[in-house]
C-alpha cells in the first residue's frame, strides 16, 4: 500500500517499430489501481549511443596507453644504455632529465590506467570497514597495530572507495617514520555530516605542507595516491583535509555530507550488516590477551547475555554503540557508549564474575574511549568505588548539574543525592589516546 511499482518493457508497433515504455502501477482505494505509461524511447536511445561512444573512447585509451607504455620503456633503456657510454658530466645530466621526463609519464600512465573507470559506475553503499579490509597494505613485520572503529558505518562513494584507505595508509606506513606504531580508524558525527579520522602516532606533515598534500604535484609516489584519494572522495560530495600535528601524528579527515553516511541499524535504511569474521588485524589487541572490537547488531544478544546479571540491560541499535572483549571466542567483557540529545554516557561495563581479575574491563574500556572518546565529551555515572579506575581513561569527577539533562533524568530517582546512592557524575574531554 502507498507503493508505487514501475517497470521497462518494449511495445510493438503497427509498423514494426517499438516503443521502449516505462510502466508504473500504484494501488488505491477501493481496489482500483493507477497505470502510467511513458515513453522513455528516445532517452533509452540516448543512453545506448553514450555507452557505444564511451565503449570505444575507452578502447582508444587503452591502444594509447599500451603505445605509450611501449615508447617509454624504449625511451628508458636508451637513456640506460647511453649513460653507460657517457664520458662527460654535461651529457649524464641531459640522461638524467630525459628520465626525470620519462618518468614523470609512467606517472601519468598510472593514473590512467588505475583511475579510467572513476565516476564510471554509480556511487554505492560501502562499508568503511570492509574497504579497510580489501585495501592494498604494503607488508609489515607487524610491529603497527592497525584499528578500525567503523564497523557498523557505510557511506556512499564511488566504488573505487577502498583505495583511499590504501594510499592513506602506505602514507603512514611508508612516511610516517620509524615512529609509526598505530593507525587507527574512527568517526565522528557532526551538525553537518559526519567526519571519518584516519590518524597515526607518526612525525606528521609539516603545516606549511598541509594544503598541498593532495594536489598532483605534492611530491613523487605519495602525492599521486594523495591526489587520487581527493579525486574519489569528491565524486560524491565528500572531502578530505589533514589536520595532525607536525611531531604528533598524521590525520586525514573524510568529511561526509548528509545522507551520504548510514550506521547499520539506525534508521530503516541502513541494513544489518554481518560481523568481521577472522580478521583481527583491525582489532584492539590488549596486553591482557583479548582483542577488542565493536559489536554489530546482529551481535548485541552477545551482550544481553552478560547483561542478564547486570540489571538485565537491553541493547538500542538506534543509540547504543556495544564494546566486546572477546578470549577464545566468547565475550569476556562489555561497555556501552549511548548518544542522547545532548551529549554521549558511558554505561554497561560489566564483566562476569568468573572472567574478573584478569584486566579485561580494562581492556573493553579502552577500546570505547579510542572509538568514542577522541571527538567527544563522554560522560557516566560511576558507583564511588570505580572513580579511580576509571579516572585512568581520563575521566574526572564533576557536579550533577553538569551533567546534560537527558543523562542527568536516568539518576533522577535519587533527587540530586546521587552521592547518597552511591554514584558519582564523571566526565572525560575528548583528548587522543
Amino acid at each position: 500500500e502507498k507503493a508505487v511499482y514501475a517497470a521497462e518493457t518494449t511495445f510493438a508497433l503497427p509498423d514494426d517499430n517499438s516503443l521502449i515504455v516505462l510502466v508504473s502501477a500504484a494501488a488505491l482505494p477501493g481496489g482500483r489501481a493507477i497505470l502510467t505509461f511513458f515513453d522513455i524511447t528516445s532517452r533509452v536511445n540516448a543512453e545506448n549511443a553514450l555507452k557505444g561512444a564511451n565503449d570505444k573512447l575507452s578502447l582508444l585509451s587503452q591502444y594509447s596507453v599500451d603505445h605509450l607504455h611501449a615508447s617509454v620503456d624504449q625511451i628508458i633503456e636508451t637513456v640506460e644504455e647511453a649513460d653507460i657510454h657517457a664520458n662527460d658530466a654535461t651529457t649524464r645530466g641531459y640522461l638524467e632529465r630525459i628520465r626525470t621526463l620519462a618518468w614523470n609519464v609512467v606517472r601519468q600512465l598510472f593514473l590512467t590506467e588505475s583511475y579510467k573507470d572513476l565516476g564510471a559506475l554509480p556511487p554505492v553503499w560501502i562499508s568503511v570497514q570492509k574497504s579497510l579490509e580489501t585495501a592494498r597494505l604494503p607488508s609489515d613485520d607487524g610491529s603497527v597495530s592497525i584499528r578500525c572503529w567503523a564497523d557498523r558505518l557505510e557511506v556512499y562513494s564511488d566504488p573505487l572507495f577502498s583505495d583511499v584507505f590504501t594510499h592513506l595508509l602506505e602514507n603512514s606506513l611508508w612516511h610516517g617514520g620509524d615512529g609509526v606504531k598505530n593507525i587507527v580508524v574512527t568517526y565522528h558525527e557532526t551538525p553537518g555530516g559526519l567526519d571519518l579520522f584516519i590518524k597515526d602516532d607518526g612525525v606528521g606533515i609539516p603545516a606549511g605542507k598541509k594544503h598541498q598534500v593532495f594536489e598532483y604535484d605534492a611530491g613523487k609516489h605519495a602525492g599521486i595516491g594523495l591526489f587520487i584519494c581527493r579525486q574519489i572522495v569528491e565524486v560524491t560530495g565528500m572531502t578530505i583535509r589533514e589536520t595532525g600535528t607536525e611531531g604528533m601524528g598524521a590525520q586525514f579527515v573524510i568529511h561526509v555530507p548528509p545522507g551520504g553516511y548510514r550506521i547499520e541499524g539506525t534508521t530503516e535504511d541502513a541494513p544489518p550488516l554481518p560481523p568481521s569474521q577472522g580478521l583481527e588485524r583491525f582489532t584492539l589487541k590488549h596486553r591482557t590477551g583479548v582483542t577488542v572490537r565493536e559489536l554489530v547488531t546482529g551481535e548485541f544478544h552477545l551482550a544481553e547475555a552478560l547483561w542478564t546479571d547486570y540489571h538485565n540491560t537491553k541493547g538500542d541499535i538506534r543509540t547504543d554503540r556495544i564494546f566486546a572483549a572477546f578470549s577464545g571466542g566468547e565475550v569476556v567483557s562489555v561497555a556501552r557508549c549511548r548518544r542522547h540529545p545532548d551529549g554521549l554516557e558511558v554505561d554497561g561495563v560489566f564483566t562476569p564474575v568468573s572472567q574478573r581479575g584478569h584486566g579485561y574491563a580494562n581492556a573493553v574500556v579502552q577500546g570505547l574511549v579510542e572509538a568514542c572518546g577522541q571527538e567527544d565529551v563522554l560522560y557516566m555515572h560511576s558507583v564511588w568505588d570505580l572513580t579511580k579506575f576509571y579516572g585512568n581513561f581520563g575521566f574526572v569527577p564533576i557536579e550533577e548539574k553538569e551533567l546534560p539533562p537527558t543523562i542527568r533524568e536516568r539518576f533522577a530517582w535519587a533527587q540530586g543525592e546521587m552521592e547518597g546512592a552511591n554514584v558519582k557524575p564523571m566526565k572525560r574531554e575528548p583528548i587522543p589516546v
